[in-house]
């Protein structure tokens, strides 16, 4: 009868496999848990524990693994490139040598129109948001608040250098703006944009629900 083994923490398919083939050439019967299916040293083979876990041979499997590295890789090259042109974007905009001033009035612009706007494109989105004079730089952002806190109490608190990190974030990056659309959006809590928005303008109207309603929200496109 074979007895029981735990397979060390963190151990992938592989590992396992070689283990047990290790036990049987040891003349050992033994048997492991790996993600929920049982494998048996008396007859593990590595594509028989890639079909029974995985459902492909090993050499099926690393080919998956190749390919979405490849592509994984092209898509993050895209996504760079698309980023440089954001920034280029934002640069254009500007004379050059000019500071650009952040003010209650263009913080508050650019979140509402984040809000409202989380179905159009990012190269949209960038273009709306310099049309509002959001086409200051994180570097403006710390030179015009050098004593500014940390980023999630200070949308608490409605901190104009927050709102402007959240802006120069969604704007510049596409990571950006996802983390943001998740963390400041897709609740209304006391650090979310709806929040800011309502404690600065002191308009209570100002809800998520609200803006979804008006706006109908969809899933943006990059």
């Amino acid at each position: 009868m074979a007895k029981k083994i735990e397979f060390a923490a963190g151990s992938n398919l592989e590992s396992v496999v070689y283990e047990l083939m290790a036990a049987r050439a040891r003349g050992e019967s033994v048997y492991g848990v790996f993600n929920g299916h049982e494998l048996y040293s008396d007859t593990v083979t590595m594509d028989s524990a890639y079909m029974e876990v995985i459902g492909c041979t090993k050499e099926e499997y690393d080919k998956r693994i190749d390919e979405w590295r490849k592509n994984y890789d092209k898509e993050e090259e895209e996504r760079k490139q698309r980023e440089v042109e954001y920034k280029k974007m934002v640069e254009e905009s500007r004379t050059p040598g000019e500071k650009v001033t952040i003010s209650t009035s263009n913080v508050v612009d650019g979140l509402k129109f984040i809000a409202e706007n989380q179905g159009i494109d990012q190269t949209s989105l960038v273009q709306g948001l310099i049309d509002l004079g959001c086409n200051f730089t994180l570097d403006e952002v710390k030179e015009q608040f050098p004593n500014s806190g940390l980023l999630f109490d200070g949308m608490k608190k409605g901190e104009l250098s927050s709102g402007a990190t959240v802006i120069a974030n969604v704007r510049d990056s596409e990571f950006g703006r996802s983390y943001s659309e998740d963390r400041f959006l897709s609740v209304d809590d006391d650090t979310s944009i709806y929040h800011f928005v309502r404690i600065v303008t002191e308009d209570p109207s100002y809800t998520k629900e609200n803006i979804d309603a008006l706006s109908g929200k969809k899933a943006h496109k990059m």
